[in-house]
């Protein structure tokens, strides 16, 4: 009993503060001395004996109450604490209350102030931007301008991370150095031209392998990329044969824009001080002709030479008109009509100037067989519906006139020979 009643006042002093024992007793029955004292003191001992249980059981019960008040406050306290924590959790220091609508960044940034005062805090070390300060901001604008580097054949960007970029906007493919003219040896296709502003691709000779000052065609170019540029050539060009192709500027101060006028009036291009130039090697296949004529029936009266390739050689003009055929080269002949209806043939007038004593050489009409056909040195082709080709060698100078086949008298005109 008495170990817990020390620990009962142990917890009333821990949860109030303290705790006091009061005992009363009688002080009237304290005897005085002697004797009497001791007899009392026998009778004393029992009475306090008795006053001492009832004491005790009187602090029982106080106890008890004591513990079962101390229960209810330890319960309310309870109740309060836990009503206090949930309070504050609420409202004082929660979560909630410390997110970042009360200390988030968009507050740290109203209170930073402007980013910069004046435009030299604003340098981001790029060469080609404009460093400005806007509204309290950095502004920093990229400018192509400050990138030029006095090259037509580059375009001048500013790159906002990497500064300056000079990017070759000029060049010449020729398909690794080598071109099939297997179309007509006065034609060259060069497969890609890329220009930075209008000019020509200029066909250049070859001079101990750098390009000569001789030039043989040029073809005009749009800036940007040119596909399959067709260039027609003055000459022909020989199987092996080294040339230069080479971009040049259509100049807009001197000369006529849009015509080659040379190269000293239309310089090459450069790219960091290099001419844009290629070389190549043409390869020309056996029996490649070198012009083309097209001839177009009109009626049954006349033969008209519509068109010629390359436009380097001029075709005649005019019904039945002379035509003049140059030594040396091969021809292919279109036949801009039905074979069967105006067969094209090639005779020997024979001088009488009619179609009587007419001797035919070579004929696209399958009913007759020239007599000069099988000449090696002519090498006749009418392998195709509409065309023929034929080489003026020495042997085919016996002819002098051309003629419709089915209309021998009125579709006809005379061939004269030159060299070239």
């Amino acid at each position: 009993m008495g170990m817990w009643r020390v620990a009962a006042c142990g917890l009333m002093l821990a949860l109030f503060g303290g705790c006091e024992l009061v005992v009363d007793f009688d002080r009237s029955r304290i005897p005085e001395g002697g004797m009497d004292a001791g007899e009392d003191a026998g009778t004393g001992e029992v009475d306090a004996g008795d006053d001492e249980m009832d004491a005790g059981e009187d602090m029982d019960a106080a106890m008890e109450d004591a513990g079962e008040d101390m229960d209810a406050a330890m319960e309310d306290a309870g109740e309060d604490m836990d009503a206090a924590v949930d309070d504050a959790g609420m409202d004082d220091a929660g979560s909630e209350d410390a997110g970042p609508e009360d200390a988030g960044p968009e507050d740290a940034g109203e209170d930073a102030g402007p980013e910069c005062t004046m435009a030299s805090e604003c340098d981001d070390s790029v060469d080609c931007t404009v460093d400005a300060c806007t509204d309290g901001a950095c502004v920093n604008t990229p400018d192509d301008a400050m990138c030029d580097d006095s090259d037509e054949c580059t375009a001048d960007m500013c790159d906002m991370t990497t500064g300056c970029a000079n990017v070759p906007i000029c060049g010449v493919d020729v398909s690794a150095g080598s071109i099939m003219l297997d179309d007509l040896t006065t034609i060259v296709v060069i497969p890609e031209v890329e220009a930075a502003v209008a000019g020509f691709i200029v066909i250049h000779e070859d001079d101990a392998g750098s390009p000569g000052g001789t030039t043989i065609g040029h073809a005009p170019v749009a800036a940007g990329v040119n596909t399959d540029v067709s260039v027609d050539l003055v000459r022909r060009v020989a199987d092996g044969e080294v040339l230069h192709a080479m971009l040049h500027v259509d100049s807009t101060t001197e000369g006529t824009v849009g015509t080659y006028d040379g190269p000293g009036t239309d310089p090459p291009a450069t790219l960091d001080g290099m001419i844009v130039n290629e070389f190549f090697t043409a390869t020309v296949p056996a029996g490649t002709p070198d012009l083309e004529v097209t001839l177009e029936p009109i009626s049954t009266m006349h033969y008209e030479f519509v068109s010629s390739r390359p436009s380097t050689f001029t075709a005649p003009s005019g019904f039945d008109p002379e035509w003049t055929l140059l030594r040396g080269f091969r021809y292919r002949v279109v036949n801009d009509a039905l074979p069967f209806d105006h067969p094209f043939e090639l005779v020997s007038d024979n001088a009488d100037g009619g179609p009587m004593d007419d001797t035919e050489q070579l004929s696209q009409d399958p009913m007759t067989a020239g007599a000069l056909e099988g000449d090696m040195s002519i090498d006749w082709d009418e392998s195709d519906d509409r065309d023929v080709l034929f080489t003026v060698s020495p042997a085919f100078e016996v002819i002098d006139v051309y003629r419709c086949a089915s209309h021998t008298g009125p579709m006809r005109g005379d061939i004269v020979y030159a060299d070239f």
